[in-house]
């Protein structure tokens, strides 16, 4: 008993409380530094990750650079928002496929600040530091951060926009709510036209519209303004972001839909494969530890009765629908699996809600599970990092892997799939 007594007065002590928040501003800082130098690592190998891709897209982004325009003399399959938006770390930094996949890389980065949000809201402190190393050391979310492609920068906008809308509904009132609702719908606008696969992220946030609406029903009429002002912001930002992106383009928007449309309908008719194919395909990508340890934080936040996890498993099951239909589906695809994975393993955080005993010994044992369960993903991913590095490096040691470094011919027009 004076034990207990003793350690509630540690732990309602400031000094306590001003160390432990410090412990956790380190952790983070040395997370993102961590996931910073992991991007950089091995991002100059002179060979495409994706033995096509990355070698379109990089043309693309030279006859950008020249003056050239997308959907007129720049075949490209993907919206708008994803060449454009690597354009200025290419520009700024050499137009190489090294500046090319740093635009990528800095992209993939918001990927970790949303998870951050989502964890800090959801979970708090222990949530953002549970799912960050979680996110730092995927594999396939570290190999498309620095691959030329829009999987990573569409992805990583996701979940930013989705850790702003939840930071949104936890703060709908004043500035805050008008600043975080706007940037939310400039985030989600940029990840859709990004990728379409980014149109998944309107399920979660549509969810927490609609319980912020029935939240407002419960105030007194003279304050219903106040809570719906900022969703009002958020939509006009989103349909100005939305124009802003496509209007550029409005005297070849038949091309672009064409393109970008058209393009994948076409491919998905005359694939061989079928979507029973893709199903055995995620089945098989979510037979890994974190896979499971998403599915036991489902299962745990639903014996708890906490509604926050229901928009997150609205979004695993939007993109599982998704990549389900996509036809061709690549491995690149895949990658928009990690970021639910990973939030729905955060939820596991907390207390155990299945044994009797006091608040504090079921707060202990669900968090020490938590912990063994990010103990064993993190075993399982970081070898694959590692073989991936080792791959590269051996890869990068054949002189007819490597690109050149002129422009190809003299042509003007490229295409870019995937």
């Amino acid at each position: 008993m004076a034990f207990c007594r003793q350690l509630k007065r540690k732990v309602t002590n400031p000094m306590y409380i001003w160390r432990k928040k410090n412990v956790h501003i380190g952790l983070v800082i040395f997370l993102f530094a961590l996931a910073c130098w992991m991007r950089w690592y091995r991002l100059d190998v002179p060979f495409d990750r994706d033995s096509y891709d990355e070698g379109v897209y990089w043309q693309s982004l030279r006859l950008l650079a020249e003056g050239h325009t997308l959907y007129g003399q720049i075949f490209s399959s993907q919206p708008p928002a994803f060449l454009c938006s690597i354009l200025p770390a290419y520009l700024t930094f050499g137009q190489s496929i090294l500046a090319a996949r740093m635009g990528v890389a800095l992209l993939s980065l918001c990927g970790l600040l949303g998870a951050l949000f989502v964890g800090k809201v959801l979970r708090g402190n222990s949530g953002a530091l549970l799912a960050l190393p979680l996110l730092v050391v995927s594999p396939l979310y570290l190999t498309e951060s620095q691959t030329l492609q829009a999987d990573a920068p569409s992805t990583a906008l996701m979940l930013l926009a989705l850790g702003l809308a939840y930071l949104w509904w936890e703060h709908p009132v004043g500035l805050a709510g008008y600043v975080l609702a706007v940037l939310t719908a400039n985030m989600l606008a940029l990840s859709i036209l990004s990728k379409l696969f980014g149109l998944a992220d309107l399920v979660p946030i549509g969810l927490l519209v609609l319980a912020h609406l029935w939240r407002t029903r419960q105030q007194p009429a003279g304050k219903r303004w106040a809570y719906t002002g900022s969703l009002f912001a958020g939509a006009c930002a989103l349909l100005l972001t939305g124009l802003l992106l496509i209007v550029p383009f409005s005297s070849s928007f038949s091309a672009l839909w064409d393109q970008v449309i058209t393009f994948h309908t076409a491919a998905k008719a005359q694939s061989a494969l079928t979507t029973s194919d893709n199903f055995s395909t995620l089945l098989h990508a979510l037979a890994t530890p974190l896979g499971v340890f998403a599915l036991y934080g489902t299962v745990v936040s639903l014996i708890r009765r906490e509604w926050h996890v229901l928009p997150l498993m609205a979004w695993f099951l939007a993109i599982f629908y998704l990549l389900w239909q996509q036809l061709p589906l690549f491995p690149h695809h895949l990658v928009t699996l990690v970021p639910p994975l990973v939030l729905l393993a955060m939820m596991s955080v907390g207390p155990l809600p299945v044994i009797r005993g006091s608040s504090r010994l079921r707060v202990y044992l669900g968090n020490s599970i938590a912990i063994v369960a990010l103990g064993i993903a993190v075993a399982y991913f970081v070898p694959m990092v590692r073989s991936t590095y080792q791959g590269a490096q051996l890869q990068a040691k054949r002189p007819e892997c490597c690109y050149t470094t002129k422009p190809i011919g003299d042509h003007r027009c490229t295409v870019s799939s995937g």
